[in-house]
């Protein structure tokens, strides 16, 4: 679970390095980029000279911060970063049970894994 300190302003910064070790990456970058909106991208520079402003944004659309070029913080309004949270929370719940159920399964042999694993690896993408 990516752990997110909240800013008391009701709006949060999301460091990417942590939530790019997230299992739900892909689903939360479609998650942020709802209705297919391409979301407003903000030099560290100009959110530091115009917090407030940004803030606003936030309120209507995730917010990307680049320093240097490279995406470093997402700002979000509270109501998406609750959002998140639940998704998570779901997700969690999905892959415990999940998890659960492999259990009850007998585990694979060595060769049968070593088949699958080379099945993916040689797999085209």
């Amino acid at each position: 679970m990516v752990i997110i300190a909240k800013l008391t302003i009701s709006l949060i910064f999301l460091p990417l390095t942590k939530l790019a070790k997230s299992p739900n990456m892909a689903i939360l970058a479609n998650l942020l980029k709802m209705e297919n909106k391409i979301m407003r991208i903000e030099s560290a520079t100009n959110a530091k000279n115009h917090f407030g402003e940004i803030m606003d944004a936030a309120l209507r659309e995730p917010v990307m911060i680049q320093r240097s070029g490279r995406d470093v913080a997402v700002l979000l309004s509270a109501q998406d970063y609750k959002n998140y949270e639940e998704f998570e929370a779901l997700s969690d719940k999905y892959w415990g049970e999940m998890a659960m159920e492999a259990m009850k399964e007998e585990p694979l042999g060595a060769e049968e894994s070593e088949k699958i694993l080379q099945k993916y690896l040689n797999a085209k993408t």
